[in-house]
């Protein structure tokens, strides 16, 4: 039955209630239906007007909510006296309860018989019971399958005295054309009688039947013969869920990869997202049929939804003949991406499969990314060019790269790489003279207002000479020479950032440091002439090194509570997320909630790439209305906004059969605001560092608010947990400066306008020296913004 909604404030007084029910109106009565059920659900008596009620509303059959409200009542009335006795008011109504079973209007039919499924008298019970079987013949669909419904509520209450009804069920079943009453009967029936349900199992017509019930009959059968016959329906989800537990039930390892790749030939064929993470599950689960079959996987990729477990899959199952056909694969899901995580995901799959094997193709990619746009495209190719040792594409990133994090990178890594030091002087003397190569690095040696590059020059020749001379055990006059040279190349380093007013004091200490260790002395008179002529304090720009400072983990961590499943599920899951330094743990309370033994629980977690699982998932047992403590840590290797979700997996026995069920868990969002916490700065140092930060992000805003502008500065800078450094202001505007920082030890600065007129006008700039870091906290603003609208 439908919910009934009423407002208990306005309802009438007991001696108004009657006389509406006694009104000629329709309106009227059902006012006084609604009034009466209301005020019976609040333990109030109406049973003495048992006899008015009948009277007034069976002549309104055709009413139904009038009917139904009459249900409702009947519902609600008490049944029995005090020593359990069926009181005369309800034998009173049992006649009119049979009248309606028997109703030519099918709604009144289903009402009533849904009224009786409810009954726990067995006297009134067994006076229903004949019209309702009769209702099992009835024409109309809806009158069957609350027949149905109804016969085996009784028989769980009732099985002593009405032991024929699962027969009687199990006779109609046989004979039912309707595919909604069918599955209706049929759901009976396996909870009343197993022997029958099963013996329906095995005589049923599966050809004749509609598709939807027969996805209904795969989850109960366990007939192998059954289920190869449903295995080859002509409707594609049939034939595929059927495989799919065909393959869960095979035992020899011929049949399993059989069934196997029957189901890959059945994927491509369908689009429906449910039966393809089951199927992609299952394949994914026995890997080990499908050794060097990817060039068959390959055919289907684009079916699947999780693509990187796919990719990992395709990994696992490759031979050394299918890695070309593979490396292609990868290359092309690239191109055909547009989320940048992703791209960076292929890359780091390629990655895996250069230790194998790697051609023009990957790269022609890894030059065009570190030349390119992506800063975390750029980053990661490096990487991938230090491993496979490539110095031909570095030296061409090195000149070209838009990226100072990237330009670092290259320049550590080329440090390593290059075998003579002669190649690394000539490279970065051509950076320093080449005018043209300087301004694509940010005319990082003529702009006062980029951060100086110098140091890292220095350092990186200095590593170089050093490497090589460990090697070589050289001392001999031509490497005297390229020592000397390279001395007065970093002199001149050292002038440049002095004429332009971009050198700070830690990368010239760090130059003088790399002079000196090259040329393995400690004093030197072109150095101290220059040291003489140092920049002034009020002209430094940005220390290359960050001041490092300690921070106590347990002072900032971070604990947040989410549910993962729903109450009803059958396991209810919670979990308490730690937030530290660099980390994540989640303690995790399971819950079973069956009468079932658990098998083989175990979870399977998907996180954002800057998450990594530091633990290893052992399966255990769960016994029944019991729970369970598990914690799981994750290491974070970069902090912006991510998420960690996944599946739980378990197996449990229903009526001897071991059965597998998954269970999605609830999406556990991390915002960088759980990984922030306030800094403190001067203005100045805010200002300078401002100039040297190398990402910025900008976010406009219009909204309505009831709070004051100074409120709303507040509200922001608690929600970012950022330290207000200074503020200009008056009634209609404000204009401030915010610094928050991660815990580990990035400083993120913020720069806002707030405006009043008939709007708020929010304008704000964020600069950091990571991008990820400016969109992730563009997006935290975006969402206090629209907390305190």
């Amino acid at each position: 039955m439908k919910d009934l909604y009423v407002s208990l404030s306005s309802l009438p007084p007991k001696e108004e209630i009657i006389q509406n029910l006694g009104s000629k109106k329709e309106e009227k009565k059902i006012l006084a239906m609604q009034s009466m059920v209301a005020l019976m659900s609040q333990g109030i008596d109406f049973s003495d007007y048992v006899g008015v009620t009948v009277k007034e509303i069976i002549p309104f059959d055709k009413n139904k909510d009038l009917k139904r409200l009459f249900y409702y009542y009947l519902e609600l009335m008490n049944k029995v006296d005090k020593k359990g006795r069926i009181l005369a008011e309800m034998l009173l109504v049992t006649n009119q309860i049979r009248k309606d079973i028997s109703n030519p209007n099918e709604y009144v039919r289903s009402l009533a018989m849904r009224f009786a499924s409810k009954l726990e008298e067995y006297e009134i019970v067994e006076i229903l019971l004949k019209p309702i079987r009769d209702n099992l013949t009835h024409f109309h669909a809806d009158v069957r399958k609350n027949a149905f419904y109804c016969l085996a509520e009784i028989y769980k209450k009732f099985k002593e005295n009405f032991t024929e009804i699962p027969e009687l069920i199990f006779e109609r079943l046989t004979v039912e054309g309707d595919c909604g009453v069918l599955i209706q009967g049929y759901i009976s029936l396996k909870e009343i009688n197993d022997e029958l349900f099963q013996k329906f199992n095995r005589k049923i017509k599966v050809e004749l039947q509609e598709p939807v019930f027969l996805e209904i009959l795969i989850d109960n059968l366990n007939e192998i013969k059954m289920l190869e016959k449903l295995s080859e329906m002509k409707n594609i989800r049939v034939a595929l869920k059927s495989s799919i537990k065909l393959l869960e039930k095979a035992k020899q390892e011929k049949k399993k990869k059989e069934i196997a790749m029957k189901i890959i030939s059945l994927i491509p064929q369908t689009k429906d997202t449910e039966i393809l993470d089951s199927g992609s599950m299952i394949i994914m689960k026995n890997s080990s049929f499908f050794k060097g079959e990817t060039q068959q996987f390959l055919s289907i990729c684009n079916t699947f939804n999780r693509i990187e477990k796919f990719i990992d899959f395709l990994l696992e199952i490759s031979d050394s003949q299918d890695y070309i056909l593979l490396e292609d694969f990868l290359l092309e899901k690239f191109h055909s991406l547009f989320n940048q995580t992703q791209k960076v995901f292929i890359l780091q799959k390629l990655q895996k499969l250069s230790e194998c094997s790697y051609s023009n193709k990957t790269l022609e990619l890894l030059r065009d990314c570190v030349i390119g746009n992506n800063p975390e495209l750029a980053f990661e190719s490096v990487n991938f060019l230090s491993k496979i040792k490539n110095v031909d594409i570095l030296i061409q990133g090195l000149k070209a790269t838009k990226f100072g994090k990237v330009f670092r990178s290259i320049l550590s890594t080329l440090s390593e790489l290059i075998e003579y030091p002669m190649v690394l002087y000539d490279l970065i003397k051509e950076i320093i003279e080449n005018e043209q190569i300087s301004d694509n690095i940010f005319n990082s040696f003529r702009d006062p207002s980029k951060i100086f590059f110098g140091a890292d020059l220095a350092l990186a020749l200095s590593t170089n000479v050093k490497l090589y001379e460990k090697h070589n055990n050289l001392e001999n006059e031509k490497h005297e020479e390229l020592k000397a040279e390279i001395e007065q190349l970093l002199i001149q380093i050292i002038k440049i950032g002095k004429e332009i007013n971009s050198i700070d004091k830690n990368s010239y200490n760090m130059i003088i440091i790399c002079i000196k260790n090259i040329k393995q002395t400690q004093e030197d008179a072109h150095i101290e002439e220059l040291e003489e002529k140092v920049l002034f304090d009020k002209y430094f720009i940005l220390p290359q090194q960050k001041k490092e400072k300690k921070i106590i983990e347990e002072e900032f961590t971070k604990e947040k509570v989410f549910q993962l499943t729903g109450l009803s599920d059958h396991l209810f899951i919670e979990a308490k997320l730690n937030c530290t330094v660099l980390s994540i743990d989640l303690e995790i309370l399971v819950v079973n909630q069956t009468n079932n033994l658990l098998q083989n629980v175990t979870f399977d977690f998907t996180t954002s790439n800057n998450i990594q699982e530091n633990f290893t998932i052992q399966p255990f047992l769960l016994k029944p209305r019991t729970a369970k403590n598990l914690t799981f840590s994750f290491c974070v290797t970069e902090i912006f906004n991510s998420f960690i979700t996944g599946t739980v997996i378990f197996n449990f026995s229903d009526k001897g059969t071991l059965k597998d069920y998954v269970l999605n868990l609830s999406e556990i969002k991390i915002l960088l605001s759980d990984f922030l916490h306030p800094a403190n700065m001067s203005d100045s140092v805010f200002r300078n560092k401002w100039v040297g930060m190398e990402w910025e992000n900008t976010y406009t805003y219009r909204f309505n608010t009831m709070l004051s502008l100074h409120c709303l500065l507040n509200e922001i800078s608690k929600h970012l947990k950022a330290n207000v450094i200074r503020t200009e202001k008056d009634e209609e505007f404000i204009v401030a400066n915010l610094c928050t920082t991660t815990l580990q030890g990035e400083e993120i600065l913020i720069n806002l306008t707030l405006q009043k007129n008939e709007m708020i006008n929010f304008d704000c700039r964020i600069r950091s020296n990571k991008e990820v870091l400016v969109k992730a906290l563009t997006t935290v603003l975006g969402d206090c913004l629209r907390e305190v609208k």
